[in-house]
């Protein structure tokens, strides 16, 4: 009789047990579920933020720009330079994908005991958002200038002015690193880039080009075009 009502209690003791755990994993599951679907809330809630803040939704179809970026750089024997680049201008959308882009370049920069040096170029450029079609099909976006593209374009210069500190002391004055100039020559320019707005008042354009001048065969020259100011 005792080895029977041992054997009930250990029975009872073992459902039991069973219980509490089928209880434990149930609750487990159910924070899991919870805390994934917190995570996807927040996801959600900050793409939506970082689309309002560049305006994927709302339709622009032109964009003035001014902006404007200071730079620093070691010159020749020893020397140093500084000085300022700005860009204004306007894109125009032809299509929701393509668009033309016109900027005026205005570069200025002052060698140290050398000379100080103004250049400036017009920005001729067709531009080609690849995906904006594609995202406008799918709701992601309006017809704007948030998004990434492709460009053709051609650079023109139409003033390069030098004013030396001493005319007739030999100078090593250079170009302070101007990578669109060649004997200041009209050049060709592909670009593949990003451009945003930031909020109604900013935009950003940031792309990686290549460069060949027109007149010269042999010459090819690559880097990075940056631009962060207002557009509206």
């Amino acid at each position: 009789m005792k080895l029977i009502f041992f054997f009930l209690l250990l029975t009872s003791l073992s459902t039991y047990a069973q219980k509490v755990d089928s209880v434990q994993v149930d609750y487990s599951t159910e924070t899991i579920k919870l805390d994934s679907a917190k995570r996807y809330g927040e996801s959600r809630m900050g793409r939506a933020v970082y689309r309002r803040f560049i305006r994927a939704q709302v339709q622009e179809t032109t964009l003035f720009k001014v902006s404007g970026l200071p730079f620093w750089a070691g010159g020749p024997n020893g020397s140093n330079f500084w000085g300022y680049q700005s860009q204004m201008g306007v894109e125009q959308k032809i299509t929701p994908a393509f668009s033309i882009n016109a900027v005026n370049w205005i570069r200025y920069h002052n060698e140290r005991d050398y000379a100080d040096n103004v250049k400036m170029r017009l920005f001729l450029e067709a531009r080609w958002y690849f995906s904006m079609n594609r995202q406008m099909r799918l709701g992601k976006r309006a017809n704007n200038f948030s998004s990434q593209y492709i460009g053709l374009g051609t650079v023109m210069p139409f003033l390069n002015k030098t004013t030396y500190v001493d005319p007739a002391k030999p100078s090593p004055y250079q170009s302070g690193g101007d990578l669109f100039v060649k004997n200041y020559e009209p050049a060709t320019l592909l670009s593949i880039g990003m451009q945003r707005r930031l909020g109604r008042l900013g935009y950003l354009d940031l792309s990686f080009y290549t460069a060949h001048v027109n007149k010269s065969a042999n010459w090819l020259t690559a880097g990075l075009n940056f631009s962060i100011g207002f557009g509206r």
